[in-house]
């Protein structure tokens, strides 16, 4: 199996870096969501060449860090999220990572798979916001092992979920 796509987050690009500059072999230039008015965060999806996709700006939420496209495989059709919520990040935003979620799933695809740093340790608190998002829509967590590792301990902080 070969990868489709790739999402990074926190990829501190800015508004005024160019493609070109970003660009990857064997992938198309990156749909983005650029952070504007400080450095960190941001988020870009890259997609195999020779596949077809299209970025989906109809379903950005205002005050979130992601973006999304719809990724047309064969005759399947996939809508990919990417997303990057800050540690100091307020209780607003989960409000609007429900209505992000909702928009997602509510779309006519075959999947939907929604990858980012949402930077909570799922192992720490098993049930948590983001978990209770990810039951919410009867979706699963992919990553159950841990996703960063320090000297003395380890965490799953970056999430990546499917219908």
């Amino acid at each position: 199996m070969f990868v489709s796509y790739k999402v990074i987050c926190k990829c501190r690009l800015r508004p005024n870096t160019d493609n070109d500059e970003v660009r990857t072999t064997y992938f198309q230039a990156p749909v983005r969501f650029d952070r504007p008015d400080r450095i960190g965060g941001g988020v870009a999806i890259y997609v195999r060449d020779g596949l077809t996709s299209r970025p989906r700006p109809d379903l950005t939420v205002p005050g979130i860090e992601g973006v999304y496209l719809e990724l047309l495989v064969n005759t399947r059709k996939f809508l990919i999220g990417g997303i990057y919520r800050p540690p100091n990040a307020n209780n607003h935003q989960w409000t609007l990572f429900e209505q992000s979620f909702d928009q997602a799933f509510s779309q006519r695809v075959d999947n939907v798979f929604i990858t980012g740093d949402f930077n909570i340790n799922i192992l720490k608190s098993p049930t948590n916001k983001i978990t209770n998002l990810i039951t919410s829509y009867n979706a699963e967590q992919l990553i159950d092992t841990p996703t960063h590792y320090t000297e003395n301990s380890t965490s799953l902080i970056d999430d990546d979920c499917q219908t």
